[in-house]
């Protein structure tokens, strides 16, 4: 077998390797959702990010195989990764809020239609989680509105899960509390 036999042997094998770690990365995603009762759409961010790292480095081991000059790509890869770098060095925070994110997803300690509360700054803020994403977790307060919390403020913070039932309970002793305050005046 000669040189291009093998260059494409070797190509076949990293593509097979390739969809084998895009399976696996599917399968676990999908157990991690089935395991935690979570939404299909909770884990679509993630799957992108993996894929997207899995597809570079598919790139990366044809360009191994297929011999292009080290030198030439030393040159490209550096200048591409400075380039990253400077950017991602002007929204650190955004790397942490997607490290935040695999986190909550893997840990899970709430979720897409769980009842939350936390203190922020001298407020405390209730609702209901409505979306989570690689970025922010989206929570509908019970006065109305959206809060977009990023995900590594909520790392940060106590969360309290309530329950449905705990939920209407609080707003129903909320509610007759102000009625009560109102009687009074």
């Amino acid at each position: 077998m000669g040189t291009l036999q093998y260059q494409l042997l070797y190509s076949f094998l990293v593509l097979c390797l390739l969809i084998i770690l895009n399976y696996l990365i599917d399968s676990k995603i999908k157990n991690t959702n089935f395991k935690y009762h979570l939404k299909q759409t909770r884990g679509i961010g993630i799957r992108k990010f993996l894929k997207a790292t899995s597809v570079l480095l598919f790139v990366l081991a044809l360009i191994i195989v297929w011999g292009l000059n080290p030198d030439n790509l030393w040159v490209v890869g550096s200048t591409v990764i400075s380039f990253i770098g400077i950017g991602f060095f002007a929204s650190w925070s955004f790397l942490s809020n997607i490290f935040a994110a695999f986190i909550l997803f893997f840990t899970s300690p709430f979720k897409i239609g769980d009842y939350i509360s936390f203190k922020e700054s001298s407020e405390d803020m209730f609702g209901k989680v409505h979306d989570m994403t690689l970025v922010y977790v989206f929570i509908k307060k019970d006065e109305g509105g959206t809060i977009c919390i990023p995900n590594n403020v909520i790392l940060q913070r106590t969360v309290i899960k309530y329950s449905a039932k705990e939920h209407f309970q609080r707003i129903n002793a909320k509610s007759s509390g102000e009625k009560e305050s109102d009687g009074k005046e």
